[in-house]
């Protein structure tokens, strides 16, 4: 199961479409290539949900969780950098992945998987969902990430609209408030990375 990141959903009349993909024609806004620009910067994993009893054993155990993420000007790639406090322990990983549309409906493409990304207000740049396995209704799971570690009610409410769509509500929602020890990993690679910026444009420099 992709996601390896608690509250009882209560949702309203089942809101259940034929496709997933339709789920972005009941959010406001739209991430495309002029758009996904605004998902530059880290991204705190604050809310997840999964169809699949094992993949809610495995969210249970999420501590704290954030990803950093850096599209290319094209539009088309995306370099993530991901950081997960399970156990007390940090889980960091460097992933390339690449940006498809399809039928109007943005993906990200993750060891030949295809991850469906979903705006969540019309404010792209607070909040944002992914959702694993969105042809499989026994696998398929939604993580809500927002630029702050905590959820506002607003986002709680807009969060059932997806829920719902994609066949998940009723299922439980888990929110991540834990102890982040991925603290001091993210710094060294941030660190890192502007050494390596600032070396590539030394370079460029004429001498």
């Amino acid at each position: 199961m992709a996601l390896v990141w608690a509250i009882i959903v209560l949702s309203s009349l089942p809101l259940l479409l034929a496709q997933p993909q339709d789920c972005a024609s009941r959010l406001p806004g739209a991430i495309d290539s002029s758009t996904v620009g605004k998902l530059k910067g880290k991204w705190y994993l604050t809310a997840s949900a999964d169809a699949s009893s094992s993949g809610q054993e495995l969210i249970s155990l999420i501590q704290a969780a954030y990803i950093f993420l850096y599209p290319n000007p094209a539009g088309n790639k995306i370099t993530t950098r991901t950081y997960t406090t399970m156990r007390s322990t940090c889980i960091h990983n460097l992933n390339h992945l690449s940006i498809q549309r399809i039928n109007n409906t943005t993906f990200w493409t993750e060891r030949e998987l295809l991850n469906l990304l979903l705006p969540l207000t019309a404010n792209l740049e607070e909040n944002f969902v992914l959702v694993f396995s969105p042809d499989s209704k026994q696998h398929r799971g939604l993580v809500l990430y927002g630029r702050k570690p905590t959820v506002s009610k607003e986002q709680r409410e807009a969060l059932q609209v997806p829920l719902n769509c994609l066949g998940l509500q009723g299922q439980e929602v888990y929110y991540t408030q834990g102890q982040d020890e991925c603290k001091k990993q993210a710094k060294e690679d941030e660190d890192r990375e502007k050494e390596e910026r600032g070396t590539t444009e030394t370079d460029k420099v004429p001498r």
